[in-house]
């Protein structure tokens, strides 16, 4: 069907004329020496292509300083020829391709939240004040992550890695016990993975994730 329609189409087509115009659009300048054609263009390997007006709307090509015996009326011709000489595609200005998006990664840091607790009961000139309580607080969408057969916890900042597994729980969801075994990552104390399982059962939890099999999806 799809080439039922091109085929169709292309009765329909009126082929652009070349003019000053359409050689700007194809990102041809004017040459400075007419002796040598009125346009020119060079390739990505630096070869040069020119070409000059003739009668009756038809252009004369040449390469380098030689001129051709070559004609071209239209658009398409010169694209044709431009790529069977270069082998490279000779667009108008703005039909290029959109470049390849790169993607893009940032890390979020976080921050440090403070909250008063009450008053210092230090001996000294600090006795009485207001006493803060501290504690950073690491971006939560970018912290943890589960990897999808749910059986690693990945923590991003300050890399770490626990292996999921009912050794050594440390809580209970929807009738099975679940802890966390460290396996990558260095100076890891007791509290950083007691931190790494209370996120992961809030995120079970949030996330009502149902459990098939061996592990949670």
């Amino acid at each position: 069907m799809k080439e039922l329609i091109l085929g169709i189409m292309r009765y329909f087509l009126e082929p652009i004329l070349i003019d000053r115009n359409e050689l700007s659009m194809l990102s041809f300048t004017s040459v400075r020496d007419s002796k040598y054609g009125e346009f020119e263009k060079f390739s990505a390997t630096g070869d040069r292509l020119f070409i000059k007006k003739n009668e009756k709307d038809t252009w004369n090509i040449g390469i380098g300083t030689y001129e051709s015996k070559t004609t071209v009326k239209y658009v398409h011709q010169l694209q044709r020829f431009y790529f069977g000489m270069f082998e490279e595609l000779l667009r108008r200005r703005g039909d290029e391709p959109a470049p390849n998006q790169r993607n893009t990664y940032y890390l979020l840091t976080g921050k440090e939240v403070s909250v008063p607790s009450g008053l210092s009961d230090l001996p000294g000139r600090y006795q009485g004040t207001t006493q803060d309580y501290k504690e950073h607080i690491a971006y939560q969408g970018q912290l943890y992550y589960v990897t999808w057969d749910c059986w690693l916890l990945i923590r991003n900042i300050d890399y770490a890695i626990w292996r999921i597994s009912p050794e050594f729980p440390l809580f209970e969801y929807k009738g099975r016990k679940w802890g966390l075994t460290l396996v990558g990552g260095k100076q890891i104390k007791q509290e950083d993975t007691l931190a790494a399982g209370r996120w992961l059962q809030n995120h079970f939890a949030e996330n009502n994730l149902v459990i098939q099999g061996l592990h949670v999806v």
